[in-house]
């Protein structure tokens, strides 16, 4: 061996290595990796589990109530029972009046069955306006200007229809003391007292005999 190839072979060697160590470097840096790592197995990605998510009960939120801006509404007193009407109506005192009018049959004068108005009052309707109350139609008191008031009870005689006091006074004109109750519309009257009894003073059976004609029966 020369002096000149002992020379260059260490720098041959030299120079083969470095550039094998550079390519390393260099494959590195690329990301090739090495020799060994390019033959393993990649292993194999396990596939994602997809974990349900949990359901959150959505919580009810109540609706806010809407204030008036004008203040708290008042509520609405509630309905009377009718136990509660009937004692409101008894603690209330009616009005006390003094009236004067003609104690008529209700049914007659009302109904029309038997005439107008005019013909079923005083002295014509007289013996059927008897027949009337006793047989327990209710009286009632008609005024001159033309309001009748259905009488409830005269003084203490508690039997208004077919009642002895009420048969005495039947047709008359009376003036009288009372209290008056209103219902419905209809004007009902407590005699407490009559003050004067003028007798029957619609004197008409001369004008329409009586009323009706079977009133008088004719003798057999």
């Amino acid at each position: 061996m020369t002096a000149r190839h002992f020379e260059t072979e260490p720098h041959w060697r030299r120079t083969g290595a470095a550039r094998l160590l550079g390519g390393l470097a260099l494959g590195a840096a690329l990301g090739l990796g090495s020799a060994a790592s390019a033959t393993e197995t990649p292993e194999a990605e396990a596939p994602a589990t997809e974990i349900p998510s949990a359901e959150v009960p959505t919580a009810e939120v109540p609706t806010a109530e809407v204030l008036n801006p004008e203040g708290p509404t008042a509520e609405a007193p509630a309905a009377a029972t009718p136990a509660e009407e009937t004692a409101a109506a008894e603690t209330q005192q009616p009005p006390r009046i003094e009236i004067r009018g003609e104690m008529i049959d209700t049914w007659c004068y009302f109904s029309g069955v038997m005439g107008g108005e005019d013909a079923v009052v005083g002295s014509a309707h007289h013996t059927c306006a008897l027949w009337c109350a006793a047989g327990g139609i209710p009286v009632g008191l008609l005024t001159e200007e033309g309001e009748v008031y259905m009488v409830l009870k005269v003084e203490n005689d508690d039997h208004v229809a077919g009642g002895d006091t009420v048969l005495d006074l039947q047709s008359d004109v009376i003036r009288a003391d009372g209290l008056v109750y209103v219902r419905d519309g209809v004007k009902y009257l407590v005699v407490e007292e009559v003050l004067a009894n003028e007798g029957i003073q619609t004197l008409n059976h001369e004008d329409y005999g009586p009323v009706p004609p079977f009133a008088f029966p004719e003798p057999n």
